[in-house]
């Protein structure tokens, strides 16, 4: 766990972005995640902005904070729906 928190440390915010939305599965259906975003009030978000966001901050433009936040909010969301999303662990080291 202290790997995974040093390297989010060290990378900036494109490269989280980057990283959540293959994690999450929206890197294989964008026009969900415009969804999400346009759902939580934060519209006009297009394609080429998300295709910007992905590379790193010196080639693209930074990843508004908002972004972030609705990516981390939807998987909270979903993890109250289905403990088992997202999850590293198996439900039996869970209960040690």
């Amino acid at each position: 766990m202290n790997i995974i928190i040093s390297a989010l440390v060290n990378m900036d915010k494109n490269k989280i972005f980057s990283l959540l939305l293959v994690a999450t599965g929206f890197n294989k259906n964008i026009p969900a995640f415009i969804k999400c975003l346009n759902e939580r009030g934060y519209s006009p978000i297009s394609e080429n902005q998300i295709r910007s966001w992905r590379r790193s901050e010196g080639k693209g433009r930074p990843v508004p904070d908002f972004v972030l936040e609705v990516i981390f909010e939807t998987i909270l969301k979903q993890k109250e729906i289905d403990n088992r999303f997202f999850s590293l662990v198996t439900q039996n080291e869970q209960k040690l």
